[in-house]
């Protein structure tokens, strides 16, 4: 009782049909805030593709997106792209005052149980969105109430809910990053992809 709950959904991205219209969006303008913070010349129509490409492999997350935003003081967005597209984690520096985005997707891992965990972990394995019956067959009956996990991992913002749909939860793309080295660690990866071959 008395404890509110205010749950904050990545910023919307352009979609990749957008073109170059893309001004409006607000996983943008905060991209374009920061990064003229550091960056003197504006971003040139040539540039929009690759800043809108470079914003929907962010998830429109807002510290993936003020980090990415501050390497634009030695790097061009294209090279931002190039360079961090497929490590999205190694964004950011260890600073006195936040944490890099690896360390903020290992905060909220580390409040799960270990089902929990174990859980997120095996997720990995789907690369798009699921149902809440796919998760269950993925993690099998020893996992526990699946339903509970995925309401806590909701909770957490470890995974985003479609209100509507039946193929309605999704793993953000650095989440899922995160998920499949932990998964790796652990020596889950192969059970977890074997499980999801039989699902498809």
């Amino acid at each position: 009782p008395g404890v509110v709950v205010w749950p904050v959904a990545p910023l919307d991205v352009p979609p990749a049909d957008a073109g170059d219209d893309v001004g409006g969006y607000p996983a943008v303008v905060l991209f374009l805030d920061r990064l003229r913070q550091v960056r003197r010349h504006p971003v040139e129509p040539a540039e929009l593709p690759v800043l809108a490409a470079l914003l929907r492999r962010l998830g429109g997350l807002p510290l993936a997106l003020e980090l990415a935003a501050a390497r634009g003081r030695v790097l061009e967005l294209g090279e931002i792209l190039d360079r961090y597209g497929h490590r999205v984690l190694d964004l950011g520096e260890p600073r006195p005052d936040g944490p890099t985005l690896r360390e903020a997707v290992a905060a909220s891992y580390r409040l799960l149980d270990p089902a929990g965990q174990g859980a997120l972990e095996r997720l990995a394995a789907f690369a798009g969105r699921w149902s809440l019956e796919l998760a269950e067959e993925l993690l099998g009956s020893g996992t526990g109430d699946v339903e509970a996990i995925l309401d806590r991992l909701a909770g957490l913002g470890l995974v985003s809910v479609r209100p509507a749909g039946p193929l309605r939860f999704q793993l953000l793309d650095v989440v899922h990053d995160f998920a499949l080295e932990r998964c790796a660690a652990t020596g889950h990866l192969d059970d977890a992809r074997t499980r999801h071959a039989r699902l498809v």
